[in-house]
């Protein structure tokens, strides 16, 4: 920060005058941050052990998005979203009780009821929102993701607004999933999915709850 801003900011604490008389390039221009640590969902039927961190970073108009994750089915193409509700409720990843069909497995149905529906795709280009056929992370042959886009964030809340009836990003109010297990493992006939997708493709086999960075 420069002496010039300093001055203001010392102004500002004082009293003498608003946030809003503070040029551009002070501390309205400062980074928001926001984190996830994804921890692994129906582990016990896939055998599947995924965990993650998402850091979104906005800054100069700018969403920056970045997963690390580790422990996934190696090889494989894996979808990846934020989740949310569009009328702004808070979302959380599911618990055990979600599994509402007892068949052992909390399919991409079930996540609704917490979760809410998929908003944004962690693909090439997550501002298209294109859910079903965006070019999602390929997991290594140790099963490790690395996955950084940066777009637009006038672009994404654009484009959300017209999709979901004027819903927000609102990341605090996100959770994100990891899907897809390898397509010969053998699930229940109960386990349900979603468009023409198989069940192994849709299954979330993480979840972390979006929080403001500290």
């Amino acid at each position: 920060m420069t002496a010039r801003q300093s001055y203001l900011a010392l102004l500002i604490a004082f009293g003498l005058v608003s946030g809003f008389d503070v040029p551009v390039g002070c501390a309205a221009q400062r980074p928001k941050a926001y984190i996830a640590k994804l921890i692994p969902l129906n582990a016990n039927t896939t055998h599947s052990h995924a965990r993650g961190r998402l850091r979104l970073t906005i800054s100069r108009g700018v969403l920056t998005i970045e997963l690390n994750a580790w422990g996934l089915p190696p090889g494989m193409m894996h979808m990846i979203h934020l989740h949310g509700f569009p009328n702004g409720k808070a979302a959380s990843c599911p618990t055990a009780a979600a599994d509402t069909n007892h068949d052992g497995i909390i399919d991409v149905t079930e996540i609704k009821a917490a979760a809410g529906i998929t908003l944004v795709p962690l693909d090439r280009d997550p501002a298209a929102l294109d859910i079903a056929g965006g070019a999602y992370p390929v997991a290594s042959e140790s099963g490790h993701v690395a996955y950084r886009q940066s777009v637009s964030l006038a672009h994404l809340d654009r484009e959300m607004a017209a999709r979901f009836r004027g819903a927000s990003l609102d990341l605090d109010k996100r959770v994100v999933f990891i899907h897809s297990i390898l397509g010969e493992h053998l699930l229940p006939e109960t386990v349900a999915s979603m468009a023409d997708f198989p069940a192994q493709a849709t299954i979330p086999i993480a979840c972390g709850k979006i929080v403001p960075a500290r």
